[in-house]
């Protein structure tokens, strides 16, 4: 008879074996019988199995090794398929977790919630992450963590579905999405994906497939404004590859199809690798798995998007966009005014945000931190850091929540 949890924590992970084993180490250290910890591990070779041995007698940790390799969704999909948990959580083996995780999912089975979504209001910075190279901070383990509000709302994601659409399939995580990574769902929930479409996750990029799937799924959702993860940034981090540049090339390069046989790319989106593209390309799967034609997708929105970060492919960008358009000068004309339109209204204000943010930022609105050598380390910084009363806040506000 196997074990049963109430949360299990899901880290998928591959060749990064000190990161994976300072948060494997970070999670347990949660003396709370009620968290199991999932390490699914793609790596090639099973090293950090053999660093994890120190945690050999602890039985809420589950490592499982996969010698051959998978896609990042098929990684992900063995992370899910061995958890014994009743709600589950996705981080990134970089990542680290609250111990307050455990109350929270808590009070979700007691009150009959499908998930819980919140707030990454604590960032963590590994050391040498190498994202300071045109600046004066130094590369030595840095955390921000910005003002908790613990304030708690419910939201339609259907309705947040149709904006993610409405901008090309981007920023999604500025949107009251139901996540699986760095959110808190029942597994009820992608054990009924799986039932819908065969398997847990499709697409290429399990993150915001599941976003959108859940979105469409998941009916009793809580929203706050507390961390209840953390999320971290290594050298070899995707938020590390994003800033300095990594997460952009040739179409046919894309990490994302190692693992895929013959995949089949959304012909909507045009074939550069990006952030964009990926995660266009696996929002509109996720639709045509669940809901097609439903929700209608913006390619110039995207377009825009693509044209600002990625100006080196505007040739190819542009072919596809204009391809997409009736050949009639009117209706090229057209396609030409909408494209500037979506270039302001998209990229545009997100960078005016941006800079509006920064001037009328205040001092009491981040805590930062420097000379953190782990994600164990951020953690009890977090901890000491993070009022009390803030948790006791959200309590009392889930009590009034309508």
């Amino acid at each position: 008879m196997k074990d049963s949890y109430l949360i299990s924590i899901l880290v998928p992970t591959r060749n990064r074996i000190e990161y994976a084993f300072e948060t494997a180490k970070q999670i347990l250290s949660i003396k709370d019988d009620r968290i199991q910890l999932i390490v699914q591990d793609n790596s090639d070779d099973n090293i950090l199995s053999d660093r994890l041995e120190v945690f050999k007698d602890d039985k809420r940790l589950k490592y499982n090794y996969i010698e051959k390799q998978l896609s990042f969704v098929d990684n992900f999909s063995e992370a899910v398929q061995n958890a014994d948990g009743e709600y589950l959580c996705a981080i990134g083996d970089d990542d680290g977790v609250s111990s307050l995780i455990v109350n929270i999912a808590l009070w979700a089975k007691e009150n009959e919630i499908s998930s819980v979504q919140y707030k990454l209001k604590s960032i963590y910075v590994w050391p040498n992450s190498g994202i300071y190279k045109n600046s004066n901070k130094a590369d030595n383990g840095n955390m921000v963590l910005a003002n908790v509000t613990s304030k708690v709302y419910k939201a339609d994601s259907v309705a947040e579905l149709q904006k993610l659409f409405l901008n090309g399939c981007q920023n999604y995580l500025k949107l009251d999405l139901i996540k699986l990574y760095h959110g808190i769902v029942k597994k009820d929930c992608l054990e009924e994906i799986k039932d819908k479409t065969g398997k847990y996750f499709n697409g290429l990029s399990p993150d915001i497939y599941s976003a959108v799937a859940l979105s469409m799924i998941s009916k009793k959702n809580v929203f706050i404004d507390y961390p209840f993860t953390t999320s971290g940034i290594c050298k070899t981090s995707g938020s590390a590859d994003s800033a300095t540049g990594k997460h952009t090339g040739k179409w046919e390069d894309a990490p994302h199809f190692k693992g895929h046989a013959n995949y089949l790319w959304n012909q909507e989106v045009p074939k550069i690798y990006s952030v964009e593209t990926i995660w266009a390309d696996s929002a509109i799967t996720a639709i045509n798995d669940f809901k097609p034609n439903d929700f209608k997708f913006n390619l110039t929105a995207l377009t825009a998007y693509c044209l600002v970060n990625h100006s080196q492919y505007s040739q190819i960008l542009k072919n596809h966009y204009f391809n997409s358009i009736p050949s009639r000068w009117d209706k090229r004309f057209l396609g030409y005014l909408d494209l500037i339109y979506c270039i302001i209204k998209g990229p545009g204000l997100d960078i005016l945000e941006r800079i509006v943010n920064k001037i009328l930022r205040k001092k009491s609105d981040f805590q930062k931190f420097h000379d953190i050598s782990t994600i164990g380390v951020a953690q009890e910084i977090l901890f000491n850091n993070l009022p009390e009363r803030k948790f006791k806040d959200v309590l009392n506000n889930l009590k009034n929540l309508q």
